[in-house]
């Protein structure tokens, strides 16, 4: 607490600073703070008696910049051609300072049409400094773990693009998609003496294809799709299977706006997947898997907003050798007040679930209220609460303790320039 009451101040003192003139190639510039109590800083209800992580409670804060530019603009050529953007932040646990840690996140931008074509591009570079060594867990949510284990060094990069040429009733378009997680904390061999601690091997999914589009009205379309693609995972010295594939995916679906008050997307089908025979952890080397991800975004009123997002896909473990089926369901309300005040309520549900060998099914529960007030066209406040339960779905003796329980209060400025 004594740490963040002057950082508070700082915070609030960023509400008085002058508004500066931005060249048109700045397209933002902006300072982002947030101190709060969090009642579970490891995500785990129980604890190895030499490691005591069970319910650590404490205070929290994290101070950003953003920064993006028009690389385009300063071309005289449009603004959303080709942007770049760098976004440090710097993120603090008091009494749990082990976990302290830096993120640095690099992204490049790209949109545009000419004639018939038009595409996109987003492509974003997340540096983490932080620890190198994993905490020494008890049992774990697979959840829970996942927030700890993004505070530790590694460096991320996930990107997409799309190029697409239009008819009058239809469209072509190609797409591409990367997802690199590439851990570098250190490699424990499970001995006695590391007991507890977690390995987390690199993964990574490739994927590309191509979308036919029917345009059954001017702003709707029906999509039939395709990707081959491919995942990684890499192996320890004393793990050295993995399930690293193949896959094939037949996508159906739709995307834009069926009404004038509902918009979204939606794709799915089935993945057929391949497995190789020397590393494959799981019996069934060929499965089908599906998948699926959308979203609905329906304008209520003037004022209300809800939004149902989904998705589906087999992902491989970040502590190795197993894959598993990844799905999350969330929804979301936002209602203004006025042209100053907001409210947003949502909710999560997130479900990790191995096939066999691998016995485990985790859940997580997320709810949050947000309030924001815009102070100015430049100064925003937000108080924020938020409670997360995770919970083991199989019930059995062995997969004992790994439910949690978290519970946060916070409070966070941003102040633009």
């Amino acid at each position: 607490m004594r740490t963040c009451i002057p950082f508070l101040a700082f915070l609030l003192t960023c509400a008085g600073l002058p508004a500066v003139e931005r060249p048109a190639w700045l397209t933002e510039l902006s300072v982002v703070g947030r101190t709060g109590y969090d009642t579970n800083l490891f995500n785990v209800d129980n604890a190895r008696p030499d490691a005591p992580l069970a319910d650590r409670a404490g205070w929290a804060g994290s101070l950003g910049v953003k920064v993006a530019v028009s690389v385009s603009a300063l071309l005289e050529a449009p603004r959303d051609q080709l942007q770049l953007g760098y976004a440090p932040t710097f993120n603090w646990f008091e009494g749990a300072t082990d976990e302290n840690h830096a993120q640095h996140r690099f992204t490049v931008t790209s949109t545009g049409r000419r004639s018939a074509w038009s595409w996109a591009f987003d492509s974003a570079t997340t540096y983490t400094d932080g620890p190198e060594d994993s905490p020494r867990f008890n049992t774990y949510n697979i959840f829970g773990m996942g927030l700890v284990r993004d505070r530790r060094t590694q460096l991320q990069e996930a990107g997409k693009a799309w190029l697409r040429y239009d008819r009058a009733r239809w469209f072509v378009r190609g797409t591409a998609a990367t997802l690199i997680n590439d851990y570098r904390t250190a490699l424990r061999a499970p001995t006695a003496a590391e007991a507890g601690r977690l390995n987390w091997v690199d993964r990574s999914d490739f994927n590309g294809g191509v979308d036919l589009g029917w345009k059954i009205s001017p702003a709707a379309s029906l999509l039939l799709g395709g990707r081959l693609g491919r995942q990684h995972q890499a192996t320890t010295a004393w793990l050295t299977k993995s399930s690293s594939n193949h896959y094939t995916r037949v996508l159906l679906g739709f995307e834009g706006r069926p009404t004038r008050a509902l918009s979204g997307s939606l794709l799915a089908g089935p993945d057929f997947r391949r497995y190789a025979a020397t590393t494959q952890c799981m019996s069934d080397r060929t499965p089908v898997a599906w998948f699926y991800a959308g979203n609905l975004t329906a304008t209520l009123t003037a004022t209300d907003t809800l939004t149902l997002t989904a998705k589906q896909e087999r992902w491989l473990s970040s502590t190795g050798q197993s894959a598993y089926d990844a799905q999350t369901l969330s929804l979301a309300w936002q209602h203004g007040f006025s042209d100053a005040w907001s409210l947003q309520l949502s909710g999560q549900w997130q479900q990790g679930k191995y096939p066999a060998p691998i016995v485990r099914n985790d859940v997580l529960c997320s709810g949050q209220a947000q309030v924001r007030w815009r102070a100015t066209k430049q100064f925003a406040v937000t108080l924020d609460v938020a409670l997360q339960s995770g919970a083991d779905l199989l019930g059995l003796p062995v997969t004992a303790g790994r439910d949690f329980h978290r519970s946060q209060l916070g409070v966070g400025v941003q102040r633009a320039f």
